[in-house]
């Protein structure tokens, strides 16, 4: 979210994560309802107070179905923690291929 903020732009939110990931995953029974399957962010009871405070940033998955968000598609691009204060608007970043190093760039 802070590179997207830092770039004026939109993080779109994926559509499923890996809840392993995620510190609740045991403390709220997910390995044994979830196992082997995604969740959405919204599983964790603190994805409330992230959302409110984001949302302004982030948009829904189901956006990327959308016809004008597929329009998009051919301009994306991997970016790098060298080449990302140099994006210009008309770029739309499919991947960072690290997240802090980006996000450590566009500090400094």
């Amino acid at each position: 979210v802070e590179v997207a903020i830092s770039l004026g732009r939109k993080l779109v939110l994926p559509a499923t994560m890996n809840c392993g990931n995620s510190p609740a995953y045991e403390a709220f029974g997910l390995n044994e309802t979830y196992a082997g399957e995604g969740c959405t962010l919204d599983h964790f009871t603190s994805a409330v107070f992230f959302l409110e405070r984001f949302e302004q940033w982030m948009v829904e998955a189901g956006i990327a179905e959308h016809p004008d968000f597929a329009k998009l598609r051919p301009n994306t691009t991997v970016v790098t923690p060298d080449d990302i204060a140099h994006l210009d608007n008309s770029t739309a970043i499919a991947h960072l291929s690290d997240v802090f190093g980006c996000r450590q760039a566009l500090r400094v």
